[in-house]
C-alpha cells in the first residue's frame, strides 16, 4: 500500500517566532534572539522524556482512498463471477484490465484451458515449440491437430508432468512415438485418438512387451478411426488399469458388416470386464443395430452415470433396445440421444419415470418426439 507522508516541523519549539505583522525582517536582531533563546532549549530537551507533548516531527500516514469499481472487486468474488461465464466470453474479459488477466489465469480456469498446436513440426530448433520452451505457464489440456513429429523434443519433457490430457487429431503418429509421448505423462488421465487410422494401419503386429503402463488413464477416447481391430483395442485398454470411461465415436463406417459385428462384440467383452469400474460410455454416431443395444443393457453390475448414444438402423417398433438400455441405467446424470432417429415418446416417458438424478438431457435431431413426450418430460 502505498502511504501518503506529512511531517510537520514545530518551528516554536526551537525559539523561532512571529512578529505581530509576520516574520521580522531584521536579521541582527534574529540572531540576538537565537543567541538568548537556543542555551535554554537545548537544556530543556536534554531534560525531558520521549515522548514529549509537541513533538519535533509528527509523521501522518494517510491510506489512499478506497477505490470502488469492476477492476477492484476482491478476486475470490470475481473467480466466482467467471465461473458463470462461457470460456470464450471470459477470455475477452480478461483483456480488459490486468486484475482481470490475473483472475482468468486461476488454476480452475487454466485446467478447463486447451492449447491447440495445428499443423506444425514438433522440433526443439523450430516454432512455436522453441518459444514454449521457454514459456512460463503449463497447460493441463494439448491438442495436436496434422503434427509432423521429427526427433526428439524437450518438450515433453519440460510439460509432462502438468498435461491430464491429450488429443492427436490425424497426427503422423506411429506406435513408437505414441509410447515415448504418453511415457513421458506421468498423471494423464485422458487419451483421445481422433482420425488416426494411419497409427493402426502401421501398428502390426501388436505387441504387449513394451507397453506402457498409464495408472492414472481413466478416459479413452476413438474417434473416427475404422482400422483398429480386436488386438489395438486390448493394448488401449491395458494401459489404463482404472479405466472409467470409453468413447468410440463415429467409428467403424468403413468396415463391412462382419469386421464391424466382431468389432462391436468385442467392445462389449471389454464392458463386462470392467463392467464394476465404469462409468462413462459414448458411442455417439458409430454404426451398430438394435441386437447391440440389447446386449449391452443385459450387462450386469454396471453402473453407469453418463451415456451417449446414436442410432441410424431399422429398430422394432415394439420393444426396441433402447427402452431395454433405460430401464437399466436408472442412475444416469448425463444421457446424450442426439441423431437417435427411432426414438419415441415411450422412450421420453421411461427417462421421466426411472430417472430421477438426471441433469443433461440431449435430444437433437430426435424427429419423432411429439409434444406429447415432451409434456412427460416437463
Amino acid at each position: 500500500m502505498e502511504m501518503m507522508m506529512e511531517s510537520y516541523f514545530n518551528l516554536h519549539y526551537y525559539g523561532y517566532g512571529m512578529g505581530e505583522l509576520g516574520f521580522d525582517s531584521d536579521d541582527e536582531d534574529m540572531e540576538e534572539e537565537e543567541e538568548k533563546i537556543v542555551e535554554p532549549v537545548k537544556e530543556e530537551v536534554e531534560n525531558r522524556e520521549f515522548p514529549f507533548d509537541d513533538d519535533v516531527f509528527q509523521y501522518i500516514a494517510k491510506a489512499p482512498r478506497a477505490r470502488v469499481g469492476w477492476d477492484n472487486l476482491p478476486m475470490e468474488v470475481l473467480i466466482h463471477v467467471f465461473t458463470f461465464i462461457r470460456p470464450s466470453d471470459r477470455n475477452s474479459a480478461a483483456l480488459t484490465c490486468r486484475r482481470w488477466f490475473e483472475a482468468l489465469r486461476h488454476p480452475q480456469f487454466l485446467n478447463a484451458t486447451c492449447f491447440h498446436f495445428e499443423r506444425i513440426e514438433v522440433c526443439d530448433s523450430k516454432s512455436p515449440i522453441q518459444i514454449f520452451l521457454d514459456s512460463f505457464r503449463h497447460f493441463t489440456n494439448i491438442k495436436l491437430t496434422r503434427v509432423q513429429f521429427s526427433g526428439q523434443t524437450a518438450f515433453w519433457d519440460f510439460f509432462g508432468v502438468y498435461i491430464r490430457e491429450i488429443t492427436f487429431d490425424n497426427c503422423a503418429l506411429t506406435k513408437p512415438k505414441l509410447c515415448n509421448i504418453v511415457g513421458c505423462l506421468p498423471n494423464l488421465e485422458r487419451l483421445n485418438l481422433i482420425d488416426c487410422d494411419e497409427l493402426f494401419k502401421s501398428w502390426h503386429p501388436v505387441d504387449f512387451q513394451d507397453m506402457i503402463l498409464c495408472k492414472r488413464l481413466t478416459h479413452l477416447g476413438l474417434r473416427k478411426c475404422s482400422a483398429f481391430n480386436e488386438e489395438h483395442l486390448n493394448y488401449l485398454i491395458a494401459m489404463a488399469p482404472r479405466i472409467s470411461s470409453l468413447e468410440i465415436s463415429k467409428c467403424l463406417k468403413e468396415l463391412d458388416p462382419n469386421q464391424r459385428v466382431q468389432i462391436l462384440s468385442h467392445i462389449l467383452r471389454i464392458l463386462k470386464i470392467y463392467k464394476h469400474q465404469m462409468k462413462s460410455v459414448n458411442f455417439s454416431y458409430t454404426m451398430y443395430d438394435d441386437l447391440f443395444l440389447k446386449q449391452f443393457a443385459e450387462i450386469e453390475s454396471m453402473s453407469l452415470s453418463t451415456i451417449s448414444l446414436s442410432f441410424f438402423a431399422r429398430a422394432p417398433i415394439k420393444d426396441p433396445g433402447i427402452i431395454d438400455v433405460l430401464r437399466k441405467h436408472t442412475n444416469l446424470i448425463h444421457l446424450d440421444l442426439t441423431s437417435f432417429l427411432n426414438l419415441t415418446d415411450f422412450a421420453l416417458i421411461e427417462i421421466a419415470d426411472s430417472m430421477p438424478l438426471l441433469k443433461t438431457l440431449k435430444l437433437n435431431g430426435c424427429w419423432l418426439l411429439t409434444d406429447f413426450g415432451i409434456g412427460e418430460i416437463r
